[in-house]
């Protein structure tokens, strides 16, 4: 995955609810 791709997934979900996974920031700065 591009760093692109991961910031377009992560803005489709955060645009979709209020719930700020921590799992998502891990699994980003994991890569």
């Amino acid at each position: 995955y591009t760093f692109e791709a991961l910031q377009e997934s992560a803005q489709y979900l955060l645009d979709r609810t209020n719930i700020r996974p921590k799992v998502g920031i891990i699994c980003g700065s994991g890569l």
